[in-house]
């Protein structure tokens, strides 16, 4: 595969993920149910982060077979590197409490649909 194929297939990559994703983050950060008046939480602020480093990847790597030598992209990953592996000792004090609430969760929408093991059970 040549390095012109590459660039056109990540091209076309690029912009089938800019179709499918954009439209969708649009809606989510304009529905009646997103609302920020309480700051930021660390979930929403560590995935905007991931998701800012796979762009700045994917910038990257067009770049680099586009044959740019030099590339912005490069010192945002190594930024972005640095916060996402400063936020990881958070993420696992934080790993406990996300685990019990994502359980709790699933414990109250399957006794809400009727699908809890011990609802059938006579007592």
């Amino acid at each position: 595969m040549s390095t012109e194929t590459s660039v056109i297939s990540v091209k076309e990559t690029l912009q089938k993920v800019e179709a499918s994703v954009l439209p969708a983050i649009k809606e989510h950060v304009e529905s009646t149910g997103f609302s920020k008046k309480d700051g930021l939480d660390f979930l929403d602020v560590k995935n905007g982060l991931m998701i800012s480093y796979l762009i700045d990847l994917v910038a990257y790597i067009r770049d680099v077979g586009s044959g740019k030598s030099e590339s912005k992209s490069l010192e945002r990953l190594n930024e972005m590197k640095v916060v996402l592996d400063k936020m990881r000792g958070m993420d696992k004090k934080l790993r406990y409490q996300i685990d019990k609430l994502l359980a709790a969760n699933t414990t109250a929408s399957e006794y809400a649909t009727g699908n809890d093991e011990y609802a059938s059970e006579d007592p």
